[in-house]
């Protein structure tokens, strides 16, 4: 098995570990939603 490291992979991992685990396992926030526009 092999993993691709891309850019903002790299710039996920300087910038929030937790960001970058949702991006490789392909979890969105879904940016529609209320609470997340209201910054909760």
């Amino acid at each position: 098995m092999t993993v691709r490291i891309t850019g903002v992979m790299v710039q996920y991992y300087k910038a929030c570990h937790r960001e970058l685990w949702f991006f490789a396992n392909q979890i969105n926030m879904n940016i529609e939603d209320e609470n997340i526009l209201l910054g909760r």
